[in-house]
């Protein structure tokens, strides 16, 4: 991973537990293969997007995980635990 704005290196504590906490789930994740999780915010509705975080993001084990990495990280796509991270807009 690099170090890109946007992007926290490797080593971030919030990468780390993410990527060791999937390593040691005996399941997959909800939103594991369904590209509705990294897809940029336009590609979704809102209702969409809602009904994702409570199907799917709400009863995930990995949520509190998934949601520091995008407090974070604040990804220009995706949904990370039950929220999305819309850019700011310009002046």
């Amino acid at each position: 991973m690099s170090n890109r704005p946007g992007r926290p290196p490797a080593t971030s504590p919030a990468y780390t537990a993410l990527t060791e906490a999937l390593a040691a789930s005996a399941t997959p994740p909800p939103c594991a293969d369904d590209p509705r999780f990294t897809a940029d915010h336009d590609e979704l509705a809102l209702q969409e997007v809602d009904y994702l975080t409570m199907s799917r993001c709400y009863r995930c084990p990995l949520r509190p995980l998934c949601r520091a990495y995008g407090d974070e990280t604040r990804p220009a796509a995706g949904i990370w635990g039950g929220r999305t991270y819309p850019a700011k807009e310009k002046p």
